[in-house]
């Protein structure tokens, strides 16, 4: 259940940052260098974690926007 949870909201997120904030590095083959899942995770954890949100991005709105659908 948690996981059903966290996985749409680690990739609203990650799509969020990549295309507002700070897009994904795509590296010499083509792909890019992380998943947005994992950009998300990533993002979510430091700020959960540690306390750090660089983006001040409102990180309980992402999880409500999944929640209204």
């Amino acid at each position: 259940m948690l996981t059903m949870i966290a996985c749409p909201w680690c990739y609203q997120v990650g799509d969020y940052i990549h295309t507002q904030v700070r897009p994904i590095k795509i590296k010499k083959h083509g792909r890019k260098a992380v998943s947005i899942i994992k950009y998300g995770l990533d993002y979510i954890v430091e700020c959960l974690f540690y306390g750090i949100n660089k983006l001040n991005i409102n990180l309980i709105q992402f999880f409500v926007m999944y929640l209204e659908k």
